[in-house]
C-alpha cells in the first residue's frame, strides 16, 4: 500500500492575477507529507509553473497518470493551489446544476480549465 500524491501549485506569474504564495504551498505541503505521513519523495509529483506554462492537458495526464497506476489499498492525495471557479451546466448532472473547474493558466483575458468532471470515467476500486 503506497501513499502517493499529486500537488499542483499555480502562481499565473506575470499576470494580473499572480498569486504569490502558490508555489511555496506545494513544497511546504511536499515537506510536510514526506516528513510527517510517510510519504516518500519519489511518491510526490509537483507541477509549479514558476520556470514553464503549465497546461490542461498536463495537469490531466499527470492526474491520469496517478489513477491509472494506483492499486487497491493505495492512498492518493490531489492538491491544488491557484485559481478555480465555477459555471452553470446544462448538461452535467452532479445535483447542483453546475461543474467545477480549476484554472490551469491565464492568458489575457483567455485560459485553459480543467473541469471537475473530465474524470468520470476512471472507476476507483479500493
Amino acid at each position: 500500500m503506497a501513499r502517493k500524491a499529486f500537488l499542483i501549485g499555480l502562481r499565473y506569474p506575470g499576470t494580473l492575477h499572480e498569486l504569490p504564495c502558490s508555489g511555496n504551498d506545494v513544497t511546504k505541503l511536499k515537506d510536510c507529507l514526506i516528513e510527517n505521513c510517510d510519504f516518500k519523495s519519489d511518491d510526490i509529483t509537483v507541477l509549479r509553473d514558476d520556470n514553464g506554462e503549465i497546461n490542461a492537458t498536463l495537469i490531466q495526464e499527470n492526474l491520469a497518470e496517478l489513477i491509472v497506476n494506483a492499486k487497491a489499498g493505495d492512498s492518493l492525495l490531489v492538491y491544488f493551489s491557484g485559481h478555480g471557479n465555477y459555471a452553470k451546466s446544462m448538461i452535467y448532472d452532479n445535483h447542483s446544476g453546475h461543474v467545477e473547474y480549476i484554472i490551469a493558466s491565464i492568458d489575457g483575458d483567455k485560459g485553459t480549465y480543467v473541469q471537475g468532471n473530465c474524470f468520470d470515467n476512471f472507476h476507483m476500486h479500493a
